[in-house]
């Protein structure tokens, strides 16, 4: 190994990154097809609104690996979700659910590379 290999690779080797377990990164590869499969045949929501939630899905499904030193696409998906949790309260449960579940899951890896022990109820960030 050279010496710059070496050099590279120790500074990367500090680069902190958000890390799912095996097990929460496959859930939430599932909940990602079951999400844009209900979204897909929902009709409720419009085209337009499903146009959006499905690019900002896709979006986040693209960016999250089992190390990933960013999850913004995420937040995105969550604010465009809330809309539509909100707008169609009871008949948006099955998009609530897993979007509950994928929040839980993506919180818990946030707050655990941060060191935070405490979990916010994601209930409580998307519905009123």
């Amino acid at each position: 190994m050279t010496a710059k290999t070496e050099e590279y690779e120790a500074v990367f080797a500090k680069v902190s990154c958000y890390e799912f377990s095996e097990a929460d990164f496959n859930r939430v590869q599932v909940l990602i097809n079951e999400l844009r499969d209900i979204i897909g045949a929902s009709v409720l929501i419009t085209p337009d609104h499903k146009r959006r939630l499905l690019r900002r899905l896709e979006a986040m499904q693209a960016e999250l690996h089992r190390k990933t030193r960013d999850i913004d696409r995420f937040w995105g998906f969550i604010g465009e979700a809330g809309i539509t949790i909100r707008k169609f309260g009871e008949d948006a449960k099955p998009i609530t659910e897993r979007v509950q579940e994928l929040g839980k899951i993506v919180i818990a890896v946030i707050m655990a590379k941060e060191g935070i022990k405490a979990l916010p109820e994601i209930s409580k960030l998307l519905l009123p």
